[in-house]
């Protein structure tokens, strides 16, 4: 199915630069030190998900912004309380992640 949403945007708009964000890691648990590391069973197939949509994407040409590694490393920092969505801090690191390559792809506005 990506392919064919890349195929969309390559026909309908031949400019379009596309980037594509894997998803970031579900659940931690606690290893034997007790330190919360990314896993779970949901996790698994997240990893397995983003290696087939990497793959695909970089066929065709997409960037892949790893979202996954970089949440993955800041991880015990970065979870709210459901395991499920972060905190205010999570979400500014994926936003940094997105403008920095959008402003190294395309500049910042404003500055020359």
């Amino acid at each position: 199915h990506y392919a064919s949403l890349v195929d969309g945007f390559d026909a309908n708009c031949p400019k379009a630069k596309l980037f594509y964000m894997n998803t970031t890691p579900w659940g931690r648990v606690k290893n034997v030190a007790g330190e919360y590391v990314t896993g779970g069973k949901k996790n698994d197939v997240v990893r397995r998900l983003n290696r087939l949509a990497e793959k695909g994407m970089r066929e065709k040409g997409v960037e892949v912004l790893d979202a996954y590694t970089l949440m993955s490393a800041n991880l015990v920092h970065l979870y709210g309380d459901d395991d499920c969505h972060y905190k205010d801090d999570g979400y500014r690191l994926i936003a940094k992640l997105i403008a920095n390559r959008f402003d190294a792809c395309f500049g910042t506005p404003g500055k020359e």
